[in-house]
């Protein structure tokens, strides 16, 4: 199916509006759809890139290095005081 020329607008398939204006009626229409095909996108994206998983404080890490002997006491306390504000 191919569009024809009635006066001043197109016909046929993919025209949704005619007249002289259609035109920029119909690029105005489509590039409505793709600006919020783009924004729903970057919007998902940019939720799914914030929500991480909540992890261990490094406190914890640091006490768990400690009762595993990673680190002896004057390192726990030095690093405790570094990391606690």
């Amino acid at each position: 199916m191919m569009r024809s020329w009635h006066g001043n607008c197109v016909c046929g398939p993919g025209s949704f509006f005619g007249g002289p204006w259609g035109w920029m009626i119909n690029l105005a229409f489509c590039l409505a759809i793709i600006l919020i095909a783009v924004w729903l996108v970057r919007s998902l994206l940019e939720q799914h890139g914030r929500r991480a998983l909540p992890g261990p404080s490094p406190l914890s890490i640091l006490k768990h290095r400690y009762t595993a002997g990673d680190i002896d006491r004057e390192d726990f306390e030095r690093m405790k005081r570094e990391v606690a504000p």
